[in-house]
């Protein structure tokens, strides 16, 4: 899927950049036996087990969360951690493994953004909220995206703040912002010349088939009327005015 695959790259990149993927420091003092347990579970990564990392660490955070703090939050960080690899380790086009491992990732509640892989708890939202949306479930993938966009707010260093809170926004601009359903009738996005006119007769996600009922002759559109193409709702809008040769030729 389109969406997962370029929010997966990205978001690995947003991290590379802010040097989380390659290492990290921990903010707080562990005791030996958080720091072994940590270790041991780590050291099952190391040969690509990552889903029994994932338990050892789950196991951590479970315990931990009534002993000691500085132990539980960092082997929290690294459940998220662990888990943003899990959600992509089914590759770009596999929604249904990162939603699973995204979901999984975060049921634990937002860190206190101490540690540096608590950086990866609003990546799993936003996620987790690309794929709800792209699954058709707008209402849960706003309330997700929302989520993420008050935790990015807490994400260091600041580059990797303003560019994480950006894509969130962008995130929740497409899930908020077009409106378009089927039975709407849309045109292009940019430009001032009305080139064409469509009715969208179905949609997943951002994906759109509409069914072109306008085109004019003048402009280069490569459509004709009664054609059915494929759009991305971020290359269209809903009309709200036609133009004169639109009215005068009719256009629904």
């Amino acid at each position: 899927m389109k969406n997962l695959k370029t929010i997966l790259r990205r978001l690995s990149v947003l991290m590379l950049g802010a040097g989380v993927l390659t290492g990290a420091t921990s903010a707080v003092a562990l005791t030996d036996a958080g720091r072994a347990a940590i270790a041991e579970a780590l050291e099952a990564g190391k040969s690509g087990d990552y889903r029994r990392q994932f338990r050892m660490l789950e196991r951590l955070v479970e315990r931990g969360a009534g002993a000691d703090p500085e132990d539980f939050q960092m082997a929290r960080a690294y459940l998220y951690q662990t888990a943003f690899k899990l959600a992509s380790s089914g590759g770009e086009e596999n929604c249904d493994v990162a939603l699973r491992w995204s979901t999984k990732g975060t049921r634990h509640g937002p860190p206190d953004y101490t540690e540096p892989f608590d950086n990866y708890y609003p990546l799993l939202l936003t996620i987790r909220g690309a794929c709800l949306y792209e699954k058709g479930d707008r209402a849960q993938s706003r309330k997700v995206l929302q989520r993420a966009a008050r935790g990015c707010r807490h994400t260091d260093p600041p580059e990797f703040r303003k560019d994480l809170c950006a894509k969130v926004a962008a995130r929740l601009e497409l899930v908020d912002g077009d409106g378009i359903a089927v039975g709407d009738y849309v045109t292009h996005r940019r430009g001032f010349l009305q080139k064409w006119i469509g009715r969208v007769v179905d949609r997943a996600g951002d994906k759109l088939e509409v069914r072109i009922t306008y085109v004019n002759h003048d402009a280069d559109t490569g459509f004709d009327k009664g054609d059915t193409v494929s759009l991305l709702s971020d290359e269209v809008k809903v009309v709200k005015s036609v133009s004169p040769d639109a009215a005068l030729r009719g256009w629904k």
